[in-house]
């Protein structure tokens, strides 16, 4: 499970939960909302 900090419980990608998520795929999620932030500038 990937858990959210902020909302003190699972993360959400979108309105899916993402409890199943597995490190991996948090993993190449995290790296691509940073290069979209950066395409982004």
């Amino acid at each position: 499970m990937v858990y959210d900090r902020e909302r003190m419980g699972p993360a959400l990608i979108g309105t899916d939960m993402a409890a199943n998520l597995t490190k991996e795929r948090a993993e190449q999620v995290l790296r691509f909302l940073r290069s979209s932030c950066a395409l982004a500038r």
